[in-house]
């Protein structure tokens, strides 16, 4: 609100950073009673024994005492439905961010990025938690809205949080004064094109 009171050229960047969807599991009721319990999935990949597992997933189980204690169908339908619940209360967070944009007219000329850190396995393959290279792990969204400058679409090709970077220097005018890093302009994708080939 302060800053539609006092438009002026320069531009803003603001960070909104959230701890959720993140353990523990727990979320207020009004999110949690979206959901009903018995519906919550279980993973598409049960546990998997520790002997069969490969080396870094042994190493995480190991790493989060995950073999100290049974765990449940129960249990992991509770742990999703919280993880779940926490997404909704994010969902809503947002919700109100790009609602107070609208009613001041930022919305017309601001550009908002979504993403995540990490993921979570939440009990795929007997995991949970991150430090994997499994996709209920590393596979976060990424996604980039700004009113009528971006058409909708989806980017096929991967992508990462590396490319944020050189993405909004591409924007600022400033692509050439970064820094070398190992991330791409996604610039030509969010314009409906291709990134080409990635070193």
């Amino acid at each position: 609100y302060d800053r539609a009171r006092n438009k002026g050229d320069q531009p803003f960047m603001l960070t909104v950073s959230f701890t959720s969807p993140h353990d523990p599991y727990v979320a207020r009721p009004e999110y949690w009673d979206l959901y009903s319990h018995d519906e919550i999935d279980l993973p598409n990949v049960p546990s998997i024994p520790v002997e069969e597992m490969d080396p870094h997933s042994a190493r995480i189980h190991s790493h989060y005492s995950i073999g100290k204690a049974e765990v449940t169908d129960d249990i992991i339908r509770r742990t999703r439905h919280g993880y779940y619940a926490s997404i909704e209360y994010i969902d809503a967070k947002v919700s109100a961010l790009m609602k107070v944009l609208e009613e001041t007219g930022l919305d017309k000329d601001t550009l908002v990025v979504f993403a995540s850190d990490h993921g979570d396995m939440m009990g795929e393959r007997g995991l949970y938690y991150k430090k994997t290279f499994f996709e209920w792990s590393c596979r976060v969204p990424m996604i980039f809205w700004a009113s009528d400058r971006i058409a909708p679409g989806r980017c096929r090709e991967t992508v990462s949080l590396l490319d944020l970077l050189p993405t909004f220097s591409d924007l600022a005018g400033t692509l050439n004064d970064v820094i070398e890093t190992e991330g791409t302009s996604l610039i030509p994708c969010l314009q409906g094109g291709t990134l080409g080939p990635r070193i």
